[in-house]
């Protein structure tokens, strides 16, 4: 609707006879006349409703008559519609109701997670004020950071931006096995597993062991606990790195059948609605008629404008149906198959800078008919792990006391 048919206008018809004459007793009055046309019955035009009120005088010096044909614009419409109270209250509550609409949070999305759960996430930021319902204001997002991250321990970063109707919250997860060491407390490095020691640069601390020497695990390789003539036991952090030379060995029992999946062809669908963040089922049965089948989830969000997303999101959950066929491998696929799958395991058991130097791998046939693969990987790798030492406190006053 135009801007123009807001302004209070109406359209009146002009007898044919005279109207030249009209029309310059208007101009004298300098009443604005507009869109005229000519019909069976004389002259149409429109004209403001303060024109209207005017132009009684110029019809009397021209001797035209007028009627109405039309009225047009809010204050028309208003006087109209005075008595209609339930048209009146239902537009009120429709603005009402768009304002709170576009007032909450309506879609939150989670982005950066991988072993941390999304319903974990989203759980504890509803409770810290972030999540579907919540209104959008106000929100302190250092505050809710800092205290979401206090209560996941498995995430190192979190950030939430809003935009419109829509959280957007992107984390990072914490490096499983990555400690943070305190330097103000003494250490030893002990070995993290057994190997032939090739190479070792320390910074602090007294080295226990030599280059060339075996260790096994949980051997004392540096220790921070530095023995002088005149002060006794000095308590220092160990630092440095010890490369050694390891050898790591894996298992596991592996079948010859692997499995393929094929598709039919034959699909169905079901659909949902989801309105105020509650699911309403299109459907009576959430299980498909097939026995072995692959499910895709589309999601389509409802929303007014960029960023400004509605409660109300459709549901569609395609399933299609599979055929399961077993496939009789070789000993050696078998074997080799196991072996790259053991090896990636062993990988994840070593530090971030070891460097493989071999692999090698042997299998066996078992009573059942199943392999048993037996990976060993040999490796480069620093294998100093910081040890907390537990100072006898006892000891330590008395050695001040001789002091």
């Amino acid at each position: 609707m135009s801007a123009r048919s807001w302004k209070n206008t109406v359209t009146i018809r002009i007898t044919e006879k005279n109207f030249e004459k009209f029309l310059n007793e208007c101009r004298c009055e300098n009443i604005l006349i507009t869109d005229i046309s000519k019909d069976s019955c004389g002259y149409l035009c429109s004209m403001s409703f303060k024109s209207f009120k005017r132009i009684r005088k110029a019809a009397r010096m021209s001797g035209v008559r007028i009627s109405i044909v039309h009225k047009q614009g809010a204050g028309y419409f208003v006087r109209m519609h005075k008595k209609r109270y339930g048209f009146y209250a239902g537009a009120l509550i429709s603005v009402l109701l768009l304002v709170y609409l576009t007032s909450c949070i309506w879609v939150v999305e989670v982005v950066g997670n991988e072993a941390t759960p999304t319903q974990e996430i989203l759980s504890v930021l509803n409770d810290n004020g972030i999540g579907i319902g919540k209104l959008r204001y106000g929100k302190d997002i250092s505050y809710i950071k800092n205290k979401s991250l206090i209560e996941l321990d498995s995430l190192s970063w979190l950030w939430v931006t809003v935009e419109g109707t829509r959280a957007v919250v992107e984390v990072r997860e914490s490096t499983p096995g990555l400690e943070i060491l305190n330097t103000d407390i003494p250490h030893n490095l002990v070995a993290s597993h057994s190997g032939l020691i090739t190479d070792m640069q320390v910074k602090y601390g007294q080295k226990v062991v030599a280059r060339d020497s075996v260790v096994s695990e949980g051997d004392l390789l540096v220790t921070g606990v530095c023995t002088t003539k005149t002060r006794g036991n000095r308590y220092v952090n160990a630092y440095g790195t010890v490369t050694a030379r390891t050898w790591r060995t894996k298992s596991g029992e592996y079948h010859h059948t692997a499995r393929h999946e094929i598709k039919t062809g034959s699909r169905q669908i079901k659909r949902s609605i989801q309105v105020f963040g509650k699911k309403i089922k299109l459907y009576t049965d959430s299980k498909p008629d097939f026995k072995h089948y692959t499910k895709q989830t589309k999601i389509k969000q409802i929303k007014l404008f960029k960023n400004i997303y509605l409660p109300l999101s459709f549901t569609t959950d395609e399933f299609c149906e599979i055929i399961i066929e077993n496939e009789i491998l070789s000993d050696d696929v078998v074997a080799s198959q196991a072996a790259d799958f053991l090896t990636d395991e062993i990988k994840k058991e070593r530090s971030d800078d070891a460097v493989t130097i071999n692999r090698t791998y042997s299998y066996e046939e078992l009573r059942n008919g199943n392999l048993y693969v037996t990976v060993t990987l040999e490796s480069e790798e620093n294998i100093a792990r910081p040890v907390k030492i537990e100072v006898d406190t006892t000891e330590e006053d008395a050695s001040g006391e001789s002091n």
